[in-house]
């Protein structure tokens, strides 16, 4: 403001003084013109007078124009801004106008959104409802649900249409039923039986089978009724895909329906709602956060994809075809024009519907299940209402969630959900199926669902790194009450987890011992042979296992190690003056030996691996978070603005924040807890110890001489026996003895 009113006054002065200049020269002139003295005669004096006046004339007309244009200038220096003010409030502008526009477009886009999802769920439930009126109504044996959008803020969910009580009450039940439910059975059974080796175990294992069945009902609903890879010699067939299994009309409309409403792999990317569907940036921070690698799970897709493309996929071409042509139904149901390709089996269509199984199928009974409709059920940790979230990506059901409302706090002892559990069902209760059961609390005073009113379900008890890769979400228990708060998130995180994994050291000595007692030995502790229908296995050589803290309910420490993984590591360990007990002799036994400490110098190498391992977790999260804060530092090198995720979604970087976060804790005090065992060795009882205590050997020795050393019935005749004596004057040591 000082330079404009100085730049104003200079203009200002300025033209006060050429207007004093013109005014003293327009006096002098016209004296001159009217002085006798200055005339001449005749011819000279009109000359003289005849130049002068037009000098005058162009000098006034000068003067004129260069005081209209500094008055001009000056008015125009008191209306405008100087020009570096001027340019700024121009890109003030045109930043309103571009974020005007940006929120315009944003609400055109969600109500586009909106439009589609309710016209999806209008499709969806038309379909439930021909179900429900056709002899295949046992299909959906009780139904008091509704697919709709979210009021929460997810994608889809399922609404209460009547009254439900909120104790426990069954809202949906699905019984287990082939034409309806995938599972691994199905598709080594049925639907692929004669394309899949016998025993086929891919690398995915039965999230991969179910991938496969979910991508060939995808290609039997599309609107092809062919495509670039039809082959001519399978004219005869009306649909893409693998026909099995047989259903009745309105049931595969149902199942058609249902997989067309799935969200598409550009939806899926655009909206981050699974690693696998990750930039390669955001899944290499994912990669280095936790010790759960997501890597692993692509590495496995791509073997899995890769074999089945060269001895399956591309063979027939027909019945498993790369790309799949998906209509858009207009709100008549009629097709529309435009269409959209979708990739089927392919590598990439393979990772979509993998993610999509890994988020909605369900461990019931014994068995993986992928369950339509079950699956548009939302995760909610404090359960009735969903009104208190701050959600991040996708639940379950993969619906984007981007909103943070924390204004009415729940009392989380009054609510609650249930887990999709097997349950009888039918007129006679003999039907088993799959049942989604209302929580049980209280919500608002109301202790029952009333119309309209979102029901959801708990994925139950998970680490974070699960839930993200998995399910490619975090709960709200896990995040921040602020979205500017991630980065203190994973200090309230309870309980804390991370995963520490462990192998048999190709190298070592014992090898082929220690693989022996694994296959022949530890099959007989498997937790799976508690299940008829599950075959119980050998421990592998390499191992898996949790690290926790604050985890109640688990009898150990802050940190303790899990006893099952010290098992193994003294398994592992075991060498030197203690490889006596891998002899054939105690070979039923070691098993059991290894599950309390062996020597001292076992121990000390147990506790070290366990150490070394948390440490090297640590500086790789470390390094991540140097990084971060070095891009943080440098906002040239951030490349955030690349991949805008919204102002109130968290994007990948902040959810890898949390689980390395909450892994971290767990690491430490795992490492902590061991730290301590270290210096307490000395103070621990080894297998020494325990056998001489076993055989009643650890006591002391008393006097020879004395009676009272003698043991009960021995009568003084034999106190001068030296060999006797020797033997039978100890003093018990226990009452075993």
């Amino acid at each position: 403001m000082n330079t404009m009113f100085g730049a104003a006054v200079a203009t200002a002065t300025r033209v006060i003084m050429m207007m004093l200049l013109l005014l003293m020269l327009s006096l002098l002139l016209f004296s001159s013109s009217s002085n006798p003295k200055m005339m001449v005669s005749s011819f000279s004096s009109m000359s003289v007078s005849k130049s002068m006046s037009v000098s005058k004339s162009k000098l006034t007309s000068k003067l004129t124009s260069t005081l209209t244009s500094k008055l001009t200038s000056t008015t125009l220096a008191f209306t405008k801004r100087p020009p570096s003010l001027q340019m700024s409030n121009t890109n003030h502008d045109d930043d309103e106008n571009q974020q005007q526009q940006q929120h315009n477009n944003d609400n055109q886009q969600q109500k586009k959104t909106r439009e589609e999802l309710e016209l999806i769920s209008k499709n969806l439930n038309k379909a439930i409802e021909r179900v429900l009126a056709s002899p295949q109504s046992s299909l959906l044996a009780t139904c008091r649900v509704r697919v709709a959008p979210s009021p929460s803020g997810y994608r889809l969910g399922l609404m209460a249409n009547e009254r439900i009580n909120a104790d426990g009450e069954l809202a949906l039940g699905i019984p287990h039923d082939d034409m309806f439910i995938f599972t691994p059975q199905l598709a080594q059974r049925v639907v692929f039986e004669n394309v899949l080796p016998e025993n086929y175990d891919g690398w995915t294992g039965d999230v991969g089978l179910l991938a496969m069945l979910l991508l060939n009902e995808l290609a039997r609903s599309s609107s092809n009724t062919h495509s670039d890879s039809f082959d001519s010699n399978n004219s005869s067939k009306k649909n893409l895909g693998t026909d099995l299994p047989r259903r009745p009309e309105v049931v595969q409309n149902l199942i058609s329906t249902w997989v067309q409403s799935l969200p598409t792999i550009d939806e899926m990317r655009a909206g981050n709602m699974h690693p696998l569907l990750w930039n390669e940036e955001d899944q290499e921070v994912l990669q280095s956060s936790s010790t759960r690698k997501l890597y692993r799970m692509l590495d496995d897709a791509d073997e899995d994809a890769t074999w089945l493309m060269e001895r399956v996929w591309k063979h027939d071409p027909h019945s498993f075809p790369p790309h799949v042509t998906l209509p858009n139904k207009g709100a008549d149901g009629q097709t529309q024009s435009q269409t959209q390709t979708h990739p089927c089996f392919t590598t990439e269509g393979f990772k979509w519907a993998l993610s999509l199984v890994f988020s909605r199928s369900f461990y019931v009974d014994g068995s993986l299940r992928l369950i339509p409709i079950m699956d548009f059920a939302n995760h909610d940790d404090l359960g009735m209402g969903g009104n208190v979230h701050l959600n991040n990506n996708k639940n379950n059901n993969s619906n984007n969630s981007n909103q943070v409302n924390n204004s009415n706090p729940v009392n989380m002892s009054t609510v609650g959900t249930e887990e999709v559990t097997g349950g009888n069902m039918g007129r006679f209760n003999t039907v088993r199926g799959s049942v989604l059961r209302t929580g049980k609390g209280r919500r608002n005073g109301k202790n029952f669902y009333e119309p309209k009113r979102e029901v959801f379900l708990t994925h139950g008890p998970r680490s974070c790194a699960e839930y993200l890769l998995e399910y490619g979400f975090l709960p709200q228990r896990h995040l921040p009450r602020s979205k500017n708060d991630y980065a203190s998130a994973a200090s309230t995180i309870s309980p804390a987890v991370s995963e520490l994994t462990f192998e048999l050291r190709p190298d070592d000595r014992f090898l082929d011992d220690k693989l022996d007692i694994l296959e022949f030995e530890t099959y007989r502790y498997d937790s799976s042979s508690s299940s008829s229908s599950v075959t119980p296995t050998p421990m592998e050589p390499t191992q898996t296992f949790d690290v926790v803290s604050d985890f109640f309910g688990t009898g150990r420490g802050d940190g303790e190690p899990d006893p099952a993984m010290m098992q193994f590591l003294r398994l592992c360990e075991l060498g030197a003056s203690d490889a006596f007990l891998l002899e054939a002799v105690f070979r039923k036994e070691v098993w059991d030996f290894m599950s309390l400490p062996v020597s001292e110098s076992n121990e000390r190498s147990v506790l070290n691996t366990i150490a070394n391992a948390c440490e090297k977790a640590l500086k790789d999260m470390d390094m991540v978070d140097n990084n971060t804060n070095r891009n943080h530092n440098h906002p040239e090198n951030d490349e955030t603005d690349d991949n805008d995720h919204g102002d109130d979604a968290p994007s990948p970087a902040q959810l890898c924040s949390i689980v390395r976060g909450s892994e971290r804790k767990a690491l430490s005090r795992t490492l902590d807890f061991v730290n301590r065992e270290l210096e307490a060795l000395d103070l621990k009882e080894y297998y020494q110890e325990r056998r001489l205590k076993d055989l009643g050997l650890d006591s002391e020795w008393g006097d020879d001489a004395g009676a009272s050393s003698r043991p009960p019935g021995i009568d003084g005749e034999y106190d001068d026996d030296e060999d006797y004596r020797f033997g039978a004057t100890r003093v018990p040591g226990s009452l075993d003895w």
